[in-house]
């Protein structure tokens, strides 16, 4: 491709107007390439390596991260404390590498599926990028294409849908003079099209806010953290200030004014009360924000995406891993999904009396249909195309009228299709005879001919049958292993197609589908009856595509989560509809455009693989959500016992201050949550998803964080009766609270696999060894570039030595009741466990029993 260096405006370009059967030559395709006149068009991740790395920077939480920070460096508070900055440094690092890695992988994945156009160069046809086609280029267009640019049709007939432009599914006819528009594709017909405008002066770039509607993932992990990151940022503001005051006023006394004249003296004097202060507040807000939850979502997510691209399979959308983790109805489309899409003529049967030659008719309509469906092609391998016939009107194939037909001069219309659409009230007389090909699994097309050319795309009349071609799909031989998993992890399979129901049925049945037996014909059928019909039937014939849309509607009303496989321009509406939809790279354009994902080797056998990966995902972002969110409950339950002051009545000094610093959260932040996460994000997990994604987080955090709550007021308790320091306070809520938390890790990481067990024992040996050396105060002081940095354990854990007391005293030292607190909390979860579990069942059975009141009188108004 030449440089582009002369730049120009497309309203001043030369027009060239080249003819629809020559085309642009070499040398004008070059002079446009060198003006910029070629379509440039988006592709791959929006995101550029400056936003991901803006977006993971400025987020809310490490804006407050860095307040804090700013807080204690006014406070003058010792280095130990800062250790929060290595971490939160080390996940933004992280996150902004695995994201900027995923979109280096999606943005080359979407190059290899990106769509191309069909171009008129030299009089030749030329598949071509579409950011090469240039304006004035002749394009020519066929059902399944996504129309890459503005341009006038020149030559031909074709019906488009503009929904992307307009919001309206139904058809357009175009016929010569007409303007097509970018974003919109061809459902059916074909033609020649001259490009009027490229690039940004495209209406789909122009009126961007239409044609690009996003909808939303429908993403519960993403509304989930919404939430609750909305409930913390709420409440993380009011209570630094609450809490500030508590560590400063309260020991000051006085009214509220003085209280607050007093704590905006300190900021200034930097008094040790301040400085106590300041490190109180920082280790309630370090601990109650969740940042890392965060960065292991959006690294679970990435990984997946990775791991699914080594798979062949392009992720557009990185929240749809989660809606096929939830996926318990997936919907096919039997052509290109359970057949491998290609088509064979077995034979045709020409009806008695019969005068024309099949033949030469079907490679006369072939000629003059020039189509390229899977169907066209198998007639095309069978009968070739010739010119024995001369067309006259031509009438494409569309999905509502499932026939295609061609008005040949002197010999009238014939027709092709499916033979009760194509025969409409004669169908009865050979209905027999296609139901006993279609019970062999054949499809069935019926070639008619009337004497009457066609009048607005519409047949005058009956036709009388000339033959029944016969035709079989090829189906995959990976079919029957891909429907077995599906059927053993009991997701629903339901097949829509527009062929006839029994001979879909009938592949159905040798693919291994539950319930294939189970069929109806929608045909006819309004979008109320089709609704009714939804979960009642497994395979649907005769569907068309807007029918295919209210199926997925009606299972999506009874609160199935729908996935939907399709590779034609009648599957659409149906696949943006759906929770979750896929598409086959062999597809057309225009469905590869709209799905959120792309198997790339169009092999359905793919499917395990996406929804095992979905599962994996979503069940470690839950398993290892636990452990941030008990950090974030424990933290916000002691905060509430603050900020009401239970534990200024009870705290040795008698001032209210939250009991752990940034620097005793560390063995917490770093062994029980952060590195393990990462761990276990990664690990295999194919369990089939439950429950709702927030309270099933809850419930697993919930109990380790009130067992840590309850034994902080324990502490107190205890301290306040037998004489401890606050010091010795501090030092057994760090280390219980620890405890509690590996603990936690300890029922996260179950079932255990070498890989987990191995991670539990040495993150375990690591906190037992900190700890011991702190307690047992061993002065360990590193010195790094010549006594530049010194680090110091007993500083840097802040953790105070509980061998103090004489051997006399042992009853009251605190390390014993450390220790004992420490050695029940695994019984304690249990407890609390237990308890939850009962209210859960209380609360199922109380719905249960209302719902069973609500069908009886149900029941008592319709008899009576």
């Amino acid at each position: 491709m030449p440089r582009k260096k002369n730049f120009i405006n497309q309203k001043d370009a030369k027009r060239f107007n080249p003819s629809v059967k020559v085309g642009l030559t070499d040398e004008q395709v070059y002079s446009r390439m060198e003006q910029g006149l070629n379509n440039i068009v988006t592709m791959g991740s929006n995101k550029t390596i400056l936003s991901i790395i803006i977006n993971n920077i400025f987020t809310f939480f490490n804006m407050m991260f860095l307040v804090i920070f700013l807080l204690l460096l006014s406070a003058k508070v010792p280095v130990s404390n800062y250790t929060f900055v290595v971490i939160v440094v080390f996940n933004t690092i992280i996150g902004i590498y695995q994201e900027i890695k995923s979109k280096r992988i999606i943005d080359k994945l979407s190059l290899q599926s990106a769509p191309n156009a069909t171009v008129i160069r030299n009089s030749e046809k030329k598949e071509v990028k579409v950011s090469q086609v240039v304006l004035d280029d002749i394009i020519y267009l066929t059902p399944g294409k996504a129309i890459p640019t503005d341009a006038i049709l020149q030559e031909g007939e074709i019906e488009v849908n503009e929904s992307q432009l307009t919001g309206e599914s139904i058809p357009i006819r175009k016929t010569i003079g007409d303007t097509l528009y970018s974003g919109s594709f061809v459902v059916s017909g074909n033609c020649y099209a001259l490009v009027e405008r490229v690039g940004k002066e495209n209406s789909m770039e122009k009126i961007s806010s239409v044609a690009r509607k996003y909808n939303k993932p429908k993403s519960e992990i993403m509304r989930s953290l919404n939430y609750l990151l909305r409930f913390v940022s709420i409440i993380i503001v009011p209570a630094a200030i609450v809490l500030y005051f508590k560590s400063e006023g309260t020991a000051w006394g006085g009214s509220f004014f003085d209280k607050v004249q007093a704590c905006i003296k300190s900021f200034f004097v930097h008094s040790d009360t301040y400085q106590q202060s300041i490190l109180a507040m920082s280790g309630s807000l370090i601990g109650m924000i969740p940042s890392g939850l965060i960065l292991l979502t959006t690294i679970a997510l990435a990984v997946g995406v990775r791991r699914l691209a080594s798979n062949n399979t392009l992720i557009q959308e990185i929240y749809c891993i989660e809606m096929l983790a939830h996926v318990d109805v997936l919907c096919l489309d039997k052509t290109g999904t359970i057949t491998d899409g290609t088509m064979t003529v077995t034979r045709f049967i020409e009806a008695k009396r019969s005068e024309y030659n099949v033949p030469d008719i079907v490679s006369s309509m072939n000629s003059a249909l020039q189509e390229t469906n899977s169907t066209a092609k198998a007639l095309e391998h069978y009968f070739g195309f010739g010119k024995k016939y001369h067309p006259v009107q031509v009438l494409p194939f569309t999905s509502d009228n499932k026939y295609s037909a061609v008005t040949f001069d002197k010999f009238g219309t014939f027709v092709l299709g499916a033979p009760e659409f194509v025969m409409k009230s004669g169908f009865e007389k050979i209905e027999e005879q296609v139901n006993e090909y279609a019970n062999q699994g054949l499809r069935v097309l019926a070639l008619a001919h009337s004497t009457l050319p066609l009048k607005n795309g519409k047949m005058q009349r009956t036709p009388k049958l000339v033959a029944l071609i016969l035709i079989e799909d090829q189906i995959r031989k990976e079919a029957f292993d891909t429907i077995k998993f599906f059927k053993n992890n009991n997701v629903q399979v339901k097949v829509i197609s527009g062929d006839n129901p029994v001979t879909v049925s009938e592949v159905a049945k040798r693919v291994g589908i539950e319930n294939a037996e189970d069929y109806i014909s929608l045909e006819g059928l309004t979008d109320e009856e089709v609704a009714t019909v939804a979960n009642g039937y497994t395979v649907f014939g005769r569907v068309k595509p807007n029918q295919k849309k209210v199926l997925v509607q009606a299972l999506k009303a009874e609160k199935h989560t729908v996935a939907m496989t399709g590779d034609g321009v009648n599957d659409i509406l149906a696949l943006k509809e759906a929770d979750c939809s896929i598409a086959m790279a062999s597809g057309c354009d225009a469905v590869k455009n709209v799905a959120q994902v792309v198997l790339l080797d169009s092999n359905f056998a793919s499917m395990p693989k996406v929804v095992g990966e979905g599962r994996r995902v979503i069940n470690n972002i839950q398993q290892t959500a636990s452990l941030f969110l008990g950090k974030t409950l424990f933290t916000m339950l002691i905060t509430m016992f603050v900020i009401f002051g239970l534990i200024e009545k009870f705290s040795p000094d008698g001032i209210g201050r939250y009991p752990l610093g940034p620097s005793q959260l560390m063995l917490i932040e770093l062994f029980a949550i952060g590195a393990p996460s990462l761990i276990l994000a990664l690990q295999p997990n194919r369990n089939i998803v439950s429950g709702h994604f927030l309270w099933n987080v809850i419930r697993k955090s919930l109990p380790g964080a009130i067992t840590i709550a309850v034994q902080v007021l324990i502490t107190y308790l205890v301290s306040t009766k037998l004489g401890f320091t606050m010091e010795d306070v501090k030092t057994i809520i760090s280390f219980t609270a620890t405890t509690t938390c590996m603990l936690i890790l300890y029922m996260a990481c179950r079932p255990f696999n070498k890989w987990k067990a191995g991670m539990f024992v040495f993150l375990v040996t690591c906190c037992i060894t900190l700890f011991s050396l702190s307690l047992l105060d061993v002065d360990i002081t590193l010195t790094i570039f010549k006594k530049v940095i010194h680090i110091d354990f007993r500083e840097l854990f802040a953790y105070y030595p509980l061998f103090k007391r004489m051997p006399g005293y042992i009853d009251c030292n605190p390390l014993l009741l450390a220790i004992s607190l420490a050695a029940t909390s695994y019984v304690f979860i249990i407890i609390v466990n237990y308890v939850i579990k009962f209210f859960e069942e209380f609360i199922e059975t109380r719905k249960t029993l209302k719902k069973l009141k609500a069908q009886e009188e149900d029941e008592y108004k319709y008899k009576y």
